[in-house]
């Protein structure tokens, strides 16, 4: 998205800027989830039409070719890369909201994070070009060490779709035997099965819970896009108005 009029010319067509979208739902249930698996090559389609499309506008006429997803949909938009570099390389920006613990480019991070960073904010390449927020408010937009294409992750450390995994039947993660996140409740302990099931259940209410938990994200998506993309003449203001405004339609 870049900062444009409205009716400026895009290829020489007046128009608003082109989006393009694929259909999601915030899955509650795990059999959600083995069906939404057909996101993938449904994901991977739509970047390539819009990285095709995008290619042919004059160079001085593109508009900037960002990727979005939130739950689902940021499992189906990380489709269309194969890595954080060809993400790099293919974007001038991407903002994933909530993505399911299985989406492959958050898995990638989350393996090839720092030692000493945490699964819930991993921290990969000193955060050159990908970083993790668990508010969206804790980033600095004129962070210097923070090179342009931006990626962003925004994942509530409450979040259980970020957290569901089979393998937490047997298996104790790292992000219980690390420091917990800042609204986790410190008597949360590791156990066989009890901690899958409680993460099972919490899927059902992931969204039904105060804003800025769980999987209820609200505004916090406005500073993540000024962080990323740093609009010509945005302000701290304009970021707290546009929140304001968002906020008053929930």
């Amino acid at each position: 998205m870049q900062q444009r009029k409205q009716g400026e010319r895009y290829g020489g067509r007046k128009r608003q800027p082109p989006t393009v979208e694929t259909p999601c739902s915030t899955p509650t249930c795990p059999a959600q989830w083995r069906s939404s698996r057909t996101d993938v090559p449904r994901g991977r389609r739509a970047g390539n039409c819009s990285s095709a499309v995008w290619s042919t506008l004059p160079a001085g006429h593109r508009p900037k070719l960002v990727a979005f997803g939130k739950s689902l949909g940021s499992y189906g938009a990380e489709a269309a890369f194969s890595g954080p570099q060809d993400l790099a390389a293919c974007t001038d920006g991407a903002l994933f909201v909530g993505p399911p613990n299985f989406s492959p480019l958050w898995q990638q991070l989350v393996q090839g994070r720092y030692p000493g960073s945490p699964e819930i904010l991993p921290v990969v390449d000193g955060g050159e070009h990908v970083r993790v927020s668990a508010t969206g408010t804790d980033l600095n937009t004129d962070d210097s060490t923070w090179a342009p294409p931006r990626t962003m992750y925004l994942q509530h450390a409450t979040d259980p779709i970020a957290r569901w995994s089979s393998s937490l039947l047997f298996n104790r993660p790292d992000w219980l035997a690390e420091p917990g996140g800042r609204d986790v409740s410190p008597s949360m302990r590791w156990t066989p099965l009890v901690i899958f099931w409680q993460v099972t259940m919490d899927l059902v209410f992931a969204s039904d819970v105060p804003v800025t938990h769980s999987h209820h994200y609200g505004a916090g998506a406005v500073n993540a896009w000024a962080a990323i993309l740093s609009p010509d003449g945005w302000t701290t203001t304009d970021t707290a108005r546009l929140r304001q405004l968002m906020n008053q339609d929930r």
